[in-house]
């Protein structure tokens, strides 16, 4: 089930007051669950920390139902409810799915 807090809107840099977004991502194919925390890398892909302890990753012109291009879960990699998220680290290419 998809909430309506699953839901990422997209801003312009120089937005100010009542705007509206220049795109959201928002739907099942999302894997989006209460996003809580956003970081952007070098190349405008969206990482973000999700309340069932994953991280989904989007491309740069990621918007509406769109499929992440990374998610990272499961018990190995010790994420609950990830309350921050940073980028490191030189850039090294491309991310792969």
């Amino acid at each position: 089930m998809v909430d309506e807090f699953d839901h990422i809107a997209v801003f312009a840099a120089d937005t100010n007051g009542d705007a509206v977004p220049v795109r959201s991502i928002f739907g099942a194919n999302t894997q989006l669950v209460s996003p809580r925390r956003l970081a952007l890398d070098i190349d405008g892909r969206l990482y973000v920390t999700n309340d069932n302890n994953s991280i989904t990753l989007y491309a740069a012109d990621a918007t509406a139902d769109a499929s992440p291009i990374r998610r990272i879960f499961g018990a190995g990699t010790g994420l609950s409810l990830p309350s921050g998220i940073a980028i490191s680290g030189p850039r090294t290419g491309p991310v792969s799915p």
